[in-house]
């Protein structure tokens, strides 16, 4: 009797320590919204708590507890692989572990992940599966979500030359594509992607400065986009621009890191080239303005010197076309004549030469001016003709050009004076009245300014 009690109590004490387990399983399961079911596998009855019901979207009258009824909820597709995992976990091949979906009574599918164990007789007879499932669609719409951004992503990766990474943030790991291996001059069987990898691969000069841009933006602060230099395996020094988002979960915790890399050495190259090019074009600009400088230098020197030289030629050659004026007026023979008045025109035709080269030098000094041109010639031709006695001289000493300030030829003052002081001598010592000492020289004086020289009209008028 005392063996049966001892064996009664320590069945409630079982029966009790299984209820307790029951209740935290069923309190755990139900703050995790996971369902619980149990298969009888020899009597073909399935029990399901609540929660289950909830999964499958139907009422506890709607479920007849044979698998059956499980497998009528199942999605077509997914039907006979659930089924033979099922039966691949009775047979003892494998784990009841796996996916599938379900189809509600209104019409909307959902996914349930699924885990079991079989439980044996000694003789290894499966008789009694129990097991979880539990809601996974969420996490499937945001896996296809991933799925269409990476494909969308590889089509423009591609088409520009970017290589495409994942890292997660959860359980660890990443993925490159086929590209980042290129950029980065690894293959898939020696390099395992993953942070601490890639930060091997990054400029040591680089590297913390990339280390605090991924830190911003896992903590949120910034989207990543940066640039920085890695050496490949070979030792080879490439530049690289990096671009990614952050997936955060409800808490805002980082869950996964998308991002691409794109080789950006030849715009690099290229932008140095650009920036020693404009370095060059300034020294070659300062060059030429220095060069300008010298030559305007060298301009303003050689027109000094031919506007010094030509006053200094014109002076003599003023001597030699008055001279030849008087030689003119003496008694020549035809011969004579000839060669003086070849002299003559030979000497203002050089003289005239002079002049152009005056201009031309002002021309280069900037200085030319244009000046109106009076007939002084003709009040001079008539004021030294007139007696120095008479009134009439007076007169037309008063009407000369210079004396007339608003008139819009007194700029010829300064040329009727050279010619009245050059010629006042002369005409002082001269004891005749007649212009026959005077009047050539005046005459070649005037030709060398580029004035008419007097005639008998200039002195009857």
């Amino acid at each position: 009797m005392a063996g049966i009690a001892e064996e009664i109590t320590d069945r409630k004490r079982a029966e009790e320590l299984l209820k307790q387990t029951a209740d935290r399983l069923m309190l755990a399961t139900r703050a995790g919204v996971v369902g619980v079911w149990d298969w009888d596998t020899s009597s073909d009855v399935m029990v399901w708590d609540e929660q289950m019901f909830r999964l499958y979207g139907i009422a506890p009258g709607q479920f007849r507890h044979s698998a059956a009824d499980w497998k009528s909820g199942l999605h077509p597709k997914d039907r006979e692989r659930a089924v033979e995992a099922c039966n691949a976990a009775l047979r003892g091949e494998s784990n009841f572990d796996t996916e599938f979906r379900v189809v509600w009574p209104d019409g909307s599918v959902h996914w349930i992940r699924a885990l079991a164990l079989v439980e044996r007789s000694a003789h290894g007879k499966p008789e009694r599966m129990v097991g979880t499932n539990w809601d996974i669609t969420a996490e499937k719409q945001a896996q296809e979500l991933l799925k269409q951004t990476m494909d969308r992503l590889k089509l423009a990766a591609s088409a520009g030359g970017a290589g495409i990474w994942f890292d997660d943030r959860v359980n660890g790991g990443g993925n490159w594509d086929e590209q980042m291996h290129r950029l980065y001059g690894t293959t898939k069987d020696k390099f395992v992607p993953g942070p601490e990898a890639w930060l091997a691969l990054v400029h040591p000069e680089d590297r913390d400065l990339e280390k605090e841009h991924m830190s911003a933006a896992l903590r949120g602060e910034k989207e990543l986009d940066s640039q920085f230099r890695i050496v490949r395996p070979d030792g080879t020094i490439r530049h690289i621009r990096a671009n990614a988002l952050v997936r955060w979960d409800a808490a805002g915790n980082p869950t996964e890191i998308v991002g691409t890399n794109r080789d950006i050495t030849s715009e690099k190259e290229a932008a140095a080239a650009l920036m020693e090019s404009n370095r060059r074009l300034q020294e070659e600009t300062e060059r030429a303005r220095a060069a300008s400088v010298a030559a305007d230098a060298a301009n303003k020197g050689k027109s000094e010197f031919l506007a010094n030289m030509s006053h200094e030629i014109r002076t003599p050659m003023n001597g030699v076309i008055g001279m030849t004026g008087l030689l003119l007026d003496t008694e020549l023979t035809a011969e004579q004549r000839r060669y003086a008045e070849m002299v003559r025109t030979s000497g203002e035709s050089l003289l005239q030469l002079i002049n152009d080269i005056l201009d031309f030098s002002k021309i280069e000094a900037k200085k030319l001016e244009a000046e109106p041109q009076g007939d002084c010639s003709r009040f001079l031709s008539i004021w030294w003709a007139t007696p120095s006695s008479s009134r009439k001289r007076a007169r037309w000493w008063s009407v000369l050009p210079w004396k007339k300030k608003e008139n819009p030829i007194a700029c010829c003052a300064s040329r009727c004076t050279t010619l009245a002081s050059e010629y006042q001598g002369t005409k002082s010592a001269s004891s005749s009245t007649s212009s026959a000492r005077w009047m050539p020289p005046l005459r070649g004086s005037m030709a060398a300014q580029g004035w008419a020289s007097p005639s008998p009209s200039n002195l009857r008028n």
